[in-house]
């Protein structure tokens, strides 16, 4: 017979299997394979059922040993268990990395590739021999890309970066760095000129003057800005207002530079006008401006200049997408600054009457030709200045 300790030793080994029963229906319960917990309890109803009937001296058990018995139905028990996968197990290492997104990949201590990604390609003898040699160094693979590696028991663990996007940031960003040199040497320019004009000029004067050159212009710019909101296509409307901006920015230096001095370069002149080409592509208008040379212009052409291209470019704002193409001509007598357009877009006001006005009273003109299914508008002003 048994005593009353011997049932509770075995009582409390049944409980102790039963609580971690619970705690792993507790942990597997939030799991997609949670329904596989049935099969390993049937095991531990089987053990629950042998060790009754060897208590009990049932015919079935009575011949066979106790703890082998036990211990093997619970080894199937926890068999079960990692079958099942309720239980997370270390395996299938070759097929997770095989189909890791990464480019990476482990190889022996030869450069023989051990785990490989998709994607990812082992290293030539070419490329080994360099990884050696530089062991925990970069080594390019190709134009765009570096291989790295980092020793692991038994090999090497290889990974590629792509650094092609590095390669244009840094591209941008030194062409970004010298129109920055520009517009800096430009802005020191500009300040010093602001400055000479304001001795020059009344503060009170000059702002009077100011404010009859760009009111309508700040007033347009104003009213876009407030139907912003309601409008579908915000995009191509901030485009407008930008432009607008941008305009307004610089007729106002040019507007001092023409109090300061009576002659600009048309290095800078050129500056302004590209400025405004740029600002012209986020409307769809693509210009290609031809131009250059250590001439000079007065300040009030270089003026008239920039507001005829950018009438031209703003009436184009609402026709769609367009391309342009325009030359600043010096010649012996006159400068000439032709744009090549679709006819189509000759069949529109051009050029506001005021600033045709304005460009006669400079001796200044203004023609259009048309040309099969292309039109060349130019302007065209007396180097110097009006006759007088």
């Amino acid at each position: 017979g048994y005593g009353g300790l011997y049932y509770f030793v075995i009582g409390s080994a049944f409980a102790a299997a039963l609580l971690s029963i619970v705690l792993l229906i507790k942990k597997a319960w939030t799991s997609a394979k949670w329904k596989g917990i049935f099969f390993p309890f049937l095991f531990y109803l089987v053990v629950v059922a042998y060790e009754i009937m060897f208590i009990t001296g049932h015919s079935l058990s009575r011949d066979t040993d106790l703890t082998v018995t036990v211990v093997l139905l619970f080894l199937l028990y926890y068999a079960a268990i990692m079958m099942t996968g309720l239980v997370p197990l270390n395996k299938k290492y070759k097929e997770l990395f095989s189909h890791s997104p990464l480019k990476m990949q482990i190889v022996s201590e030869k450069g023989e590739p051990l785990l490989v990604s998709v994607g990812s390609e082992p290293p030539g003898k070419d490329v080994w021999q360099k990884i050696l040699a530089n062991p925990g160094s970069p080594v390019e693979k190709n134009k765009h890309t570096l291989l790295y590696t980092d020793p692991v028991p038994g090999g090497y663990v290889v990974w590629e970066e792509n650094i092609a996007e590095l390669q244009l940031l840094y591209s941008q960003s030194q062409e970004l760095g010298k129109r920055i040199k520009t517009a800096n040497a430009l802005l020191a320019k500009e300040k010093d000129i602001k400055a000479e004009a304001a001795r020059r000029e009344q503060k009170l004067r000059l702002e009077g003057l100011l404010e009859k050159e760009i009111s309508v212009k700040l007033q347009e710019a104003t009213q876009l800005i407030r139907a912003l909101p309601e409008k579908k296509n915000k995009k191509w409307e901030m485009g407008r207002i930008a432009m607008l901006l941008c305009y307004i920015k610089r007729r106002c230096i040019l507007f001092f530079r023409e109090r300061a001095s009576e002659e600009i370069p048309i290095e800078d002149v050129m500056f302004y006008l590209k400025e405004l080409s740029e600002f012209a592509e986020h409307v769809g208008i693509g210009l290609l401006l031809f131009g250059d040379g250590e001439e000079m212009v007065t300040s009030r052409q270089a003026t008239l200049l920039y507001d005829f291209l950018f009438e031209v470019l703003y009436s184009r704002t609402q026709s769609g997408r367009a391309n342009i193409v325009a030359q600043l001509l010096f010649e012996e007598e006159y400068i000439r600054f032709k744009l090549l357009l679709s006819i189509t877009f000759v069949q529109k006001e051009l050029i506001s009457r005021a600033l045709t006005k304005t460009i006669e009273k400079e001796g200044g003109s203004i023609s259009v030709k048309e040309l099969d299914d292309t039109a060349s508008v130019e302007l065209v002003f007396v180097r110097g200045g009006a006759q007088t």
